[in-house]
């Protein structure tokens, strides 16, 4: 059997073999982009620039949790649960107003 038969043959199929190889991919192509995207901004910036890039980074990353309030952790498992459209459509624009508001209190 092929790769990408195998492939096709999980793609096709719910369940975990199917999430899990997706969430790889995607995870890894993050992070491809992230290494891009790094080298890009080191070679165009100074380093003391770089360096408060870093620290900037580094407090978003820290503050993230606390700013998000748990919004997307919790739209992915009521999403997950759920069969109509419609309602994961209603969690969906739900969660992303609360998290508009959540940001234009935090920008004011």
């Amino acid at each position: 059997m092929s790769l990408r038969r195998l492939f096709d043959l999980i793609l096709r199929k719910k369940g975990f073999a199917r999430d899990f190889l997706m969430s790889s991919v995607g995870s890894l192509l993050i992070t491809f982009v992230l290494i891009l995207m790094t080298g890009i901004i080191s070679r165009n910036l100074e380093p003391h620039e770089f360096g408060i890039y870093g620290v900037g980074r580094r407090a978003v990353a820290f503050l993230y949790p606390f700013i998000s309030l748990g919004i997307p952790i919790s739209l992915v498992w009521h999403i997950s649960r759920e069969d109509s459209k419609k309602k994961k459509f209603a969690y969906l624009a739900s969660g992303t107003v609360l998290s508009l508001i959540i940001l234009a209190i935090l920008l004011t």
